[in-house]
């Protein structure tokens, strides 16, 4: 009884890791407007990323200017090579040096958005238990960029909450060289040229710009890049929002959970 079990239980993850590294020729982006009761499901089924516009608030969480602007988080930023430790409230306040964001992961209260998301049905019944989710906060400016990634989850989602659009750089792994991806790994590509990287002006990408309350959720064999969008909000002050504020969290499955820790 337990050899056929064990081959069924084997089969399964068999067909389950196929299918994660199966790939996708198509290149096209799926947009919906938000709604209740949404076949979320369904919709990530199809292996595209998935834009959600207009969320409401319970799924954007507090990760903005006006909701943390009061906050007495301790903070390390680094600034001319140094280090020093200050307050949340102090340094947004008057923001000099880069702060490192990870002790703000709980504070912020995002894990109990991301249950919110798992509670409408953004899940399915192979994911994990939703507490193993976790969201990390994000802030970025004028001149900062996250640089290429891929998506090892089943789903990465990218939260867009305050200040200038989020702009992501999305390319499928098909259209990447599978032999030299690793040459466009952690670099920015909107200033990488054919003299650095020979391919890069044959690679099918799109560009999406996400304005505060919209999000975007990017399946697994998909590449992405961050940064801040040049175009701001017409009504805009120029020193009120200097910042894109954002954050991301991975929706694995057990299958791209594992995988991700052997391509670690």
């Amino acid at each position: 009884m337990i050899v056929p079990l064990l081959f069924v239980f084997l089969l399964v993850v068999g067909i389950s890791a196929f299918l994660y590294k199966g790939s996708i020729q198509e290149f096209q982006v799926l947009q919906k407007e938000y709604r209740h009761n949404q076949p979320w499901s369904e919709l990530l089924g199809e292996q595209f990323p998935l834009v959600v516009r207009s969320l409401p608030t319970v799924w954007l969480g507090p990760w903005t200017k006006a909701q943390t602007a009061s906050k007495t988080w301790e903070l390390h930023v680094k600034e001319h090579g140094q280090t020093f430790r200050t307050t949340w409230a102090t340094w947004i306040a008057d923001p000099q040096g880069v702060p490192d964001l990870e002790p703000l992961r709980d504070v912020s209260k995002l894990n109990e958005v991301v249950q919110q998301w798992t509670n409408e049905g953004f899940r399915r019944w192979s994911w994990l238990p939703s507490h193993m989710q976790v969201a990390t906060p994000g802030l970025l400016r004028t001149e900062d960029v996250v640089p290429v990634q891929q998506v090892k989850a089943a789903f990465t989602a990218y939260v867009s909450t305050d200040g200038v659009p989020l702009e992501l750089w999305i390319a499928h792994e098909g259209a990447i060289p599978a032999t030299t991806s690793s040459e466009l790994r952690g670099k920015n590509p909107w200033i990488q040229t054919t003299k650095e990287i020979p391919w890069i002006g044959e690679v099918k990408y799109i560009e999406v710009k996400l304005r505060p309350g919209n999000a975007i959720v990017i399946p697994s064999h998909w590449w992405v890049a961050v940064r801040p969008s040049t175009i701001r909000p017409s009504t805009e002050k120029e020193d009120s929002f200097s910042f894109s504020w954002y954050w991301t969290a991975d929706f694995h499955t057990p299958i791209s959970w594992g995988m991700s820790l052997v391509k670690k």
